[in-house]
């Protein structure tokens, strides 16, 4: 997750689906967000369909405002954390703090992901490129490692990652060859 991708179509739909897996199951979420440095590139650019309210608005019309008033303003996790849908629920708590490259650094991150997990049930992690194909991949802090998932996993949580699929697969064949591949 970057805060430049703040806002986009993606995120209407992660936090709504956020909203309706607190709601339903009424469990406290971790709320992962992986954060890493913006870029120069042009990724999270999809926020056309703020123009279009008609459309959007009547998913969740609080959701659709507010991001639409972040977008305006400020593309920030901060101020996500802020909207209503978050912050007037005991239901969700957050780990907003950047994830860096090193293997020291990412160590500590995820001790401290271990730590604040200890009052979730659910622990959403949001990558900004989704499960590692393999070990030695590069912009590791891009990135969430099975062992990672493994580690929550053992300790008892439930675990909900955001990953998108590669623009360039077929779907189905994609998610058989990861299931095949563990």
């Amino acid at each position: 997750m970057k805060n430049q991708y703040v806002g986009d179509i993606n995120d209407y739909r992660k936090y709504d689906l956020l909203q309706i897996i607190s709601e339903e199951l009424n469990e406290k979420i971790l709320v992962v967000w992986m954060l890493t440095q913006n870029d120069n590139k042009r990724d999270g650019g999809r926020i056309k369909y703020l123009n279009y309210p008609e459309k959007w608005k009547k998913y969740n019309k609080m959701l659709f405002d507010d991001l639409r008033n972040i977008v305006k303003s400020e593309r920030s996790i901060k101020k996500i954390q802020e909207m209503p849908l978050f912050c007037n629920s005991d239901k969700f708590e957050f780990h907003s703090d950047y994830l860096e490259n090193g293997k020291t650094e990412r160590e500590i991150y995820f001790k401290n992901v271990y730590e604040k997990s200890e009052n979730a049930k659910i622990v959403f992690f949001d990558p900004d490129n989704g499960i590692a194909p393999h070990e030695k991949t590069t912009n590791r802090n891009k990135f969430l490692f099975w062992n990672e998932i493994e580690d929550i996993w053992n300790s008892g949580k439930n675990i909900l990652v955001f990953q998108y699929f590669p623009w360039f697969c077929n779907r189905e064949n994609y998610t058989n060859n990861k299931i095949e591949s563990q």
